[in-house]
């Protein structure tokens, strides 16, 4: 039975105007679109944030996240609010001074403490976890300091001398002029040190350098620049005073920057000791007879059995569990990475260490992992957090009054914070472990989710990804400080001062300065024994080969007629756009390829003066008597040849005259050699994966597929989570369905297609490793047959350029340890638009 296409325009009536769908596809389960929401951002960041942030002030240690909970329910009461937390800040003050006469293994961190009194007991192994607690988080109590909110305590270093030294001695200060001139005439030997090294740094810094320190604009360092050299550091004070836009100021920025960078290089330097002790028993680990699990745990089920790299990745997980240490597992794409933890899992209930454990996904690997645990360990009590509002709060009274028992909760990082509820939830709870899945937002400690997923209360955690880690200095120490939280989370305050100036991009390893290269390099060297990362090539010989072809395929004609015009069009106007205009250059590249993918993606067909006739006849509609002409025709004008043809749709008979004959829908350089690739791998047998960034070219290639009679699914970010394995499981048992349409950004991660063997990327991503990613959906373990990667560029145009660095990024990919600079900016869009654009580049 042939599949229906069903179409995916949705339509607002013209009178209010058209609801367009968004080209780009984006699971509307994990990815909030900021630019839609700024309107309500700017609002509540008015009144109902200052309300919050005098809160926050007040109440210090106690999480943002639970103050504004707490402000909800109070519906904005500030009075009522300040009275609940209040009272639950005394009780815990009373609470810290009864026990401050003896020290207790046992940690409540600040951002559960609220609700701390309402948690449930644990099971008889939560002396275990104590222990654990006690190693992983260093706080004291101390009986004669005041009844305070209480502080988590610092994590005792020599850093900290520097970094009172750095707040006693400013090289500047500007408050007292008598007493700095004291200073400059008779500085103390410490005070002349660090005036010393700002001196030097002012004289020989790089320009990118001095662009890092805080509050040094661009024309600021272009001043600087043109007064060197500084003679001596009165003469560097003189000089900033006279010189407008600069003031004495700067050199205690530079100081406070230098500091950091110091306490940030000596805390790098002290992780050296348990990194050759934890990087000398990883390399142990490829000896069988050193491993200390030599069989798979006895609870997996009979008649399974584990690859011997998965193996070897328990060993992993279990030799940092017993030096109470964070890991990142990052085996490429299709190693089984989630059978690796399912069976680490098993291992430590076979310890008697029964959990709780929490695993975070996306919406697209939930029913994945539920599957996996179900086929391989039955015996592990696995619960799914997911669903409506309704049934998560029986979930939650559940288990918060001990009806419910389970070793590991699975939730998506949707769920994980959807509501207050929610939030209050998993902040009450104590985990063992935390897993994150596809946890790309642990890459980058600026972010506000990285700050939420971090303060999930678990004695260990665990990061699953399948990129490769980059040469990128902010996701490096990020990662640094989720594998030794308490080593490295005292010093955020200093890293966010070092990346708030870091530039996005550059020219490569040379335009980086010395200290951000020697970090770099580090921080490489530290993590190695925190990262397991294989690839297929290494450690799976019987998997079958994989044929990855680029085809640089021809534009027709009217198509190749279209893009030049654009061209040329484009060339008129770039006078007009300033040189960093982000969002023009976003624009006018995407233009480009809509016109590279398909002409139906533009307006060609539909003219003015269709437009005109069209709008007319929509106007004498019962439902649009009340619309003018003129308004219809302005909706009309902003939509692409499919959707005006989809409208055509909508109307029925009345635009049937308008509906675009099939000859234009099989009208593109892609699709001809599409049709082509289409008909010899299903006389092969074979069956097939389409996958593309946008929702619309999903949506032209199913009335593609219509049109040529052949059967298919299809899943984007659209489709319901509930629904999508149960496509998965049709498409694997019913060989009636050749095809299957997929969303690179929803169904690139975490699901298993190997029921088909070939991939065919209609359009090419930036960042080559979501294709990967969508590959290896087929091309992973469980997979008999030869596997063929099509990858379509459209030769002569924009993405030629793209493929060039997607390229040039692929070839830097080894090991997490790799020598070679992998910079994701290498080639700006500014360059990139000029290389579109047929320009010199300068």
């Amino acid at each position: 039975m042939a599949t229906s296409w069903v179409d995916k325009f949705r339509y607002n009536g013209l009178k209010g105007g058209a609801e367009r769908q968004d080209t780009e596809d984006a699971d509307q389960d994990e990815i909030t679109h900021l630019k839609s929401k700024a309107p309500e951002l700017k609002k509540s960041a008015s009144d109902d944030e200052k309300v919050l942030q005098n809160f926050q002030r007040r109440f210090s240690d106690i999480d943002k996240m639970e103050i504004q909970d707490c402000l909800v329910r109070h519906n904005w009461d500030k009075e009522a609010a300040m009275k609940e937390l209040d009272s639950e800040y005394m009780k815990l003050v009373d609470k810290n001074k009864a026990k401050s006469t003896s020290v207790s293994p046992i940690t409540v961190s600040h951002n559960t403490a609220k609700l701390a009194h309402k948690r449930p007991t644990k099971a008889k192994n939560s002396h275990k976890y104590a222990a654990i607690n006690a190693a992983q988080r260093v706080e004291t109590n101390t009986p004669s300091s005041p009844p305070k909110r209480f502080k988590r305590a610092r994590f005792a270093d020599s850093d900290d001398e520097d970094e009172s030294a750095t707040k006693r001695d400013k090289v500047y200060m500007s408050s007292d002029s008598e007493s700095e001139d004291e200073r400059l005439a008779q500085p103390s030997s410490e005070l002349a040190k660090i005036r010393k090294q700002v001196l030097e740094f002012l004289n020989e810094a790089t320009e990118m350098e001095l662009e890092a320190v805080p509050n040094l604009s661009k024309k600021r360092v272009e001043k600087i620049l043109s007064m060197r050299p500084f003679s001596s550091y009165e003469a560097t004070v003189k000089a900033m005073k006279s010189t407008s836009g600069l003031t004495p100021d700067i050199l205690n920025n530079v100081q406070s920057f230098l500091s950091s960078r110091n306490i940030i290089a000596k805390l790098m330097t002290s992780c050296d000791g348990i990194v050759k002790q934890m990087r000398h028993q990883v390399e142990r680990l490829h000896d069988k007879s050193t491993m200390s699990i030599r069989q798979q745990p006895s609870i997996l089920s009979s008649h399974l059995k584990l690859a011997p790299h998965q193996l070897i990745g328990v060993n992993w997980m279990s030799l940092l569990h017993e030096k109470k240490l964070n890991g990142i597992l990052a085996d490429e794409m299709g190693l089984g990475k989630t059978i690796q933890v399912v069976a680490f899992l098993a291992h430590l209930l076979e310890k008697n260490i029964q959990g709780p454990h929490l695993i975070v996904v996306p919406s697209s690997t939930l029913d994945n992992w539920h599957r996996e645990f179900t086929t391989w360990c039955p015996t592990l009590k696995v619960v799914i957090y997911s669903g409506p509002q309704e049934d998560r709060k029986i979930l939650r009274l559940d288990t918060v009054n001990n009806r419910i028992s389970f070793n590991v909760i699975i939730t998506t990082y949707n769920t994980l914070s959807s509501t207050p509820e929610d939030r209050g939830f998993f902040k009450k709870m104590q985990f063992t472990y935390a897993v994150f899945d596809e946890a790309h937002m642990l890459k980058n400690m600026m972010t506000q989710r990285y700050q939420s997923l971090m303060q999930i209360n678990s004695n260990y955690k665990m990061m699953l990804t399948g990129t490769p880690l980059q040469n990128n200095l902010i996701e490096l120490m990020s990662l640094l400080t989720f594998t030794m939280p308490n080593l490295f989370a005292n010093k955020r305050d200093h890293m966010t001062s070092l990346f708030k100036g870091a530039k996005a991009g550059g020219d490569g390893d040379s335009a980086r300065n010395k200290f951000e290269r020697e970090r770099i390099n580090q921080a490489k060297s530290i993590m190695q024994p925190f990262v397991l990362r294989r690839l297929k090539s290494d450690v799976l010989n019987n998997l079958p080969t994989k044929h990855d072809v680029t085809e640089h395929v021809p534009l027709t004609e009217p198509q190749q007629k279209l893009y030049k015009k654009l061209v040329t069009s484009f060339k008129k106007t770039k006078v007009e756009r300033r040189e960093d205009d982000v969002n023009s250059e976003g624009s006018v590249l995407m233009q480009l390829r809509k016109a590279a993918n398909h002409p139906l993606l533009m307006r060609t067909f539909y003219d003015d003066k269709k437009l005109a006739r069209m709008a007319k006849i929509i106007c004498k509609q019962r439902s649009h008597r009340d619309s003018s002409v003129e308004c219809v025709i302005e909706d009309m004008e902003v939509m692409s040849d499919f959707e005006l043809n989809a409208l055509c749709g909508e109307f029925g008979e009345c635009l049937d005259e308008f509906l675009l004959p099939d000859t234009l829908i099989l009208d593109s350089g892609k699709f001809k050699h599409l049709q082509s690739l289409i008909k010899e791998h299903l006389e092969k047998k074979n069956r097939i994966l389409i996958f593309s960034q946008f929702t619309m070219v999903l949506d032209i290639v199913e009335k593609f597929l219509h049109i040529l009679k052949y059967n298919y699914l299809r899943i984007d970010g659209s489709t319901p989570v509930s629904d999508r394995q149960d496509m998965i499981d049709m498409f694997s048992n019913d060989e009636t369905i050749p095809i299957f349409l997929l969303s690179t950004k929803a169904c690139g991660l975490g699901i298993n297609l190997t029921a088909a063997n070939v991939v065919i990327l209609h359009d090419i991503d930036f960042n080559p490793y979501n294709d990967k990613q969508a590959e290896d959906r087929c091309h992973r373990i469980g997979q008999t047959r030869e596997v063929h990667i099509h990858r379509l560029v459209a030769k002569g145009t924009i993405e030629e350029a793209m493929h060039s660095i997607a390229q040039e990024k692929l070839k830097l990919e080894k090991r997490v340890t790799a020598e070679e600079d992998q910079n994701e900016e290498k080639v700006t869009m500014m360059k990139l638009l000029k290389q579109a654009l047929a320009e010199n580049l300068d």
